[in-house]
């Protein structure tokens, strides 16, 4: 990001094949409306000031992808497993929340994801509290334990 001359900030993002970045300011829109050296098609990815509002759309390697369980003795993830792992509790309560939910013994699984969530920021025990929220604690008659899409 750079200081653009108006006073606001300006991004410079390589689209060109040759490399070159475009950089685009507030007002650096052409005749047709798009932003100055931006390919028409990644005009829904910029604000009115260039800045990118969100991501192009991913694209995954194709083919097999080599597992080698010595990953999983990467400092890197070293690191990132003992955050969860370092006292036990993330997956033990995890576990016992989850069992809980199926059992459907709601209050002591509330009390599971309660906890993890004091201590990590976790999207499945966020998902499961808000389940058991959203049915007052009580699982639905016709509950099976799964969603279906």
């Amino acid at each position: 990001l750079n200081e653009a001359s108006g006073g606001g900030l300006s991004v410079s993002i390589p689209f060109s094949s040759s490399g070159e970045g475009a950089t685009h300011g507030e007002g650096a829109t052409s005749a047709g409306g798009g932003l100055e050296g931006v390919p028409p098609e990644m005009d829904s990815y910029l604000n009115e000031r260039g800045v990118p509002i969100i991501m192009p759309p991913l694209k995954l390697p194709t083919g097999p992808v080599q597992y080698d369980s010595q990953d999983w003795l990467d400092d890197d993830m070293r690191k990132m497993r003992n955050k969860y792992m370092h006292d036990g509790t993330f997956f033990q309560r995890f576990a016992n929340g989850l069992q809980s939910y199926y059992s459907k013994d709601w209050e002591h699984a509330r009390e599971c994801f309660q906890t993890i969530l004091e201590r990590f920021e976790d999207g499945p025990s966020r998902y499961f509290l808000k389940t058991i929220e959203e049915n007052n604690g009580i699982p639905p008659n016709n509950f099976t334990g799964y969603g279906a899409a």
